[in-house]
């Protein structure tokens, strides 16, 4: 699913995926930190990606067996990366959140521009 590349699109990334996993009967506890994750990489490509000309962010579910993978999708050619950041900061720290979660994170570029960020989400939560 595309989004506006806004950060009021956030919170409905957010919620959109909290539904479908609810609709998948996945426990709650899983529903809570994908909506972390996703939160986190959404607010990553919004504040990263309008700076490089991205109008729109996708974001998307892979459920194979015992693995859970939140992606989202931008059209901007930077690559993420952890950033140091102050305690007086008011953002950055998006992709410090994902890792503190657990388990790893990555992203891979998409053909012609664009990346996709991955990261999954534990179903033992």
């Amino acid at each position: 699913m595309e989004l506006e590349c806004q950060l009021p699109s956030v919170p409905r990334a957010r919620s959109i995926i909290r539904q479908v996993l609810k609709s998948w009967g996945y426990p709650e506890a899983v529903i809570e930190d994908a909506g972390i994750v996703t939160s986190e990489l959404a607010t990553n490509a919004c504040l990263h990606g309008r700076s490089d000309g991205c109008e729109q962010f996708g974001i998307g579910l892979a459920a194979v067996e015992d693995c859970l993978t939140i992606l989202v999708s931008d059209s901007s050619s930077d690559m993420p990366s952890r950033e140091t950041v102050e305690i007086s900061e008011e953002s950055g720290r998006e992709l410090m959140i994902v890792e503190a979660l657990g388990a790893c994170w990555g992203s891979v570029r998409r053909p012609g521009s664009g990346k996709v960020v991955w990261r999954p989400v534990s179903l033992c939560s």
